[in-house]
């Protein structure tokens, strides 16, 4: 590399590290699925066996070659639980435990970052479960990356520009722009009760460590519905952070708890 006269080398190196800074974003997802065996309460003897049925009249399956019919006079009466146990009482309930574990696929492509402005984005992915005591979703790759620097991971706080940081949240944020969701609960909030964990709840607020907890389920609540989750990223260089393509391939893990 040649200087003109005039022109000092930090000058021509920093000119040169804003034109070459790229990064990109790959967001994907592996779900794990703990069921445990159990005979989901059904009544049984070396006799007999009742399955997702009742004993008494106005419910039944009737069959054939052509149809399938579910009746019954009425339908699920409500949910019951203490510390011990967790019940659904009616005609008509489900005792099959399932995870179900969906991430929108996403690449997220920030182009050339500036040292003035926070670059910022966003990824989703649902959780739905019945009938659990709890779920949790962590996070577990490494944050952005070229050769052998890795940026500088947020704490907690604002984003600051010109400061390397990155960070995410799982909730509607204000601050750098109108960006993020608060988890959504579905059908309502009576049937799904997922949560952002501590750490990544608070709008504007920031962090990431490889492993932590980014969402689960209320534990005070015992779940059977879907939420959605938004991902929001936010990302600052500084003048000392190196030139390259950043990549960070985004795994996150669902683990049930029936």
């Amino acid at each position: 590399m040649f200087l003109q006269d005039g022109v000092s080398l930090v000058t021509i190196l920093s000119v040169m590290k804003w034109k070459l800074i790229f990064l990109a974003l790959f967001f994907s997802a592996s779900s794990f699925l703990i069921q445990k065996i159990s005979v989901y309460a059904q009544s049984s003897s070396t006799n007999y066996k009742i399955e997702e049925s009742q004993i008494g009249s106005g419910s039944g399956r009737p069959t054939s070659g052509s149809y399938q019919l579910r009746g019954s006079l009425g339908y699920t009466g409500g949910f019951g639980e203490s510390n011990n146990y967790g019940l659904w009482a009616g005609y008509d309930t489900e005792g099959t435990e399932y995870l179900e574990f969906v991430v929108s696929g996403a690449t997220i492509d920030l182009g050339v970052l500036d040292t003035g402005a926070t670059a910022y984005a966003t990824a989703t992915f649902y959780v739905r479960t019945y009938p659990a005591s709890g779920y949790v979703v962590t996070t577990e790759s490494d944050p952005l990356a070229y050769g052998t620097h890795t940026f500088t991971t947020m704490s907690g706080g604002a984003p600051s520009p010109g400061t390397e940081q990155f960070g995410i949240n799982l909730v509607d944020n204000s601050t750098p722009v109108d960006v993020g969701a608060n988890p959504s609960q579905y059908p309502d909030s009576s049937f799904a009760h997922g949560i952002a964990a501590t750490g990544y709840d608070t709008a504007n607020s920031f962090k990431y460590t490889k492993g932590d907890v980014i969402a689960k389920s209320d534990p005070a609540q015992y779940s059977w519905g879907r939420t959605d989750y938004t991902i929001s990223y936010v990302i600052n260089i500084s003048n000392i952070t190196p030139a390259g393509l950043y990549e960070m391939d985004h795994v996150l893990v669902a683990t049930s708890t029936f």
